[in-house]
């Protein structure tokens, strides 16, 4: 069986955010045949030094695949006018595929910002921490 309680895979990202702004969540994704164990809240604001985690269930002899984007946004008690991003994450963890098979970590601005990656190697588990460029390169 797979390492959910449901029989099948389930699929998490944690970020942290180590950026001097907030970032607010602009997407999440899974696969139809997931649950969402659980979703990214509508729109959530994750404030500098705080971390979060979201997750789908694969179901009954399921793999699985979950993402999210969030944006750096401008906050009126950091340095103001960020340059623009936004990182894109995703794990996904097929049933037949013997392991983890893709945890990826990208954002729209790599001269400005990177993502670290936190993970332990457990299968679909992905974990990162989101960090500024500074100074920015040029």
């Amino acid at each position: 069986m797979g390492s959910g309680d449901n029989g099948g895979n389930d699929c998490r990202v944690t970020i942290e955010n180590n950026l001097p702004w907030e970032l607010e969540a602009s997407s999440e994704g899974k696969w139809p045949t997931d649950t969402w164990d659980p979703g990214i809240p509508f729109q959530y604001v994750l404030d500098q030094a705080q971390s979060i985690t979201w997750g789908s269930d694969g179901g009954f002899m399921r793999g699985c695949s979950v993402s999210g984007g969030w944006t750096i946004i401008s906050d009126p008690d950091s340095p103001p006018n960020p340059p623009q991003g936004t990182f894109n994450l995703n794990t996904t963890w097929e049933w037949n595929g013997g392991g983890n098979t893709g945890t990826t970590c990208s954002n729209t601005n790599p001269g400005s910002y990177y993502c670290q990656d936190l993970s332990s190697g457990a299968d679909g588990t992905g974990s990162w921490q989101l960090s500024y460029i500074y100074p920015p390169p040029g």
